[in-house]
């Protein structure tokens, strides 16, 4: 089974809601949450033994499930409504009516497109639309109690009149961070000498960046004089700031050598370096 995954990082500043295929413009905002809103992914997997000499398992996908679960701060009548997938024309003159138009065993639900905006990574901002989704679980609206909230959990439906790739929901990220990183501290510094020869070698980002980047596509050392490419192991620090850099066998003495830090690498938003960052140093006896 999946785990719950909080797409948005924090409340959000607006939910809005129409009908099923709605634009935004044309969908009511439902007002603030409670501890912003949660998707949760997740998919059951039967496996069957298809060779028990050989143990091979073929495994196939039964069920997929999606929710989107949100505490709303208001119990208003019209987030009772919609609590209960009752059509528009339920609450009028401020009187909400509960009848045969909440439907029967049988009947489908009403269907609903759902925007969502939020805050996102590094300051920017989250969109997330959910192409079809309904009113699903059970539901109580409180009564005589201040700042009561209601809990509306919707199923996810696949859309199958979308692009594939957009049938259940699609995100979209404002980057806030469009700064690329670049590099604050090396050891050794260019142009150093007399460097030890079994020291590590250390490169320090502005900001985080990528762990899958830390290799050596990335990270070349090369001896200066033939252009020979030194065998090493890379290290990511915990906060993603700091590269270690550990050549096997021991540096030759008194020899140059060359640490090549490629303008490939990204930072956690995708900005790269803005270009190839070169240490030049020179080995002890």
């Amino acid at each position: 089974m999946g785990t719950p995954a909080n797409l948005l990082y924090g409340p959000p500043e607006y939910i809005k809601i129409g009908p099923y295929g709605a634009d935004e413009a044309a969908c009511t905002d439902l007002g603030f949450t409670d501890a912003g809103v949660q998707i949760v992914n997740s998919k059951s997997i039967t496996k069957r033994r298809v060779d028990q000499v050989a143990g091979a398992v073929k495994a196939s996908i039964e069920t997929i499930d999606k929710q989107l679960k949100v505490t709303l701060q208001e119990a208003s009548l019209e987030n009772i409504r919609l609590a209960l997938g009752l059509p528009s024309s339920a609450l009028a003159n401020g009187v909400l009516s509960v009848g045969a138009n909440e439907g029967k065993p049988g009947d489908e639900p009403a269907y609903y497109t759902i925007y969502l905006k939020g805050p996102g990574p590094a300051g920017g901002t989250r969109h997330i639309k959910i192409q079809k989704a309904y009113v699903d679980g059970d539901i109580t609206y409180p009564m005589g109690k201040a700042n009561a909230n209601i809990e509306i959990t919707f199923e996810l439906v696949q859309d199958t009149t979308q692009p594939t790739a957009k049938q259940w929901y699609k995100i979209t990220d404002a980057a806030g961070d469009t700064t690329p990183p670049t590099v604050t501290t090396s050891t050794p510094a260019d142009n150093a000498t007399n460097v030890s020869r079994s020291a590590n070698l250390t490169v320090t980002f502005s900001e985080r960046i990528q762990a899958g980047y830390v290799n050596d596509t990335y990270f070349k050392l090369i001896k200066a004089t033939d252009g020979t490419a030194v065998a090493c192991t890379y290290a990511l620090s915990a906060d993603g700031l700091t590269v270690t850099i550990d050549p096997v066998p021991t540096l030759d003495a008194s020899t140059a050598y060359l640490l090549v830090v490629s303008k490939g690498i990204r930072d956690m938003m995708g900005n790269q370096l803005a270009a190839d960052y070169i240490v030049n140093f020179t080995t002890g006896t």
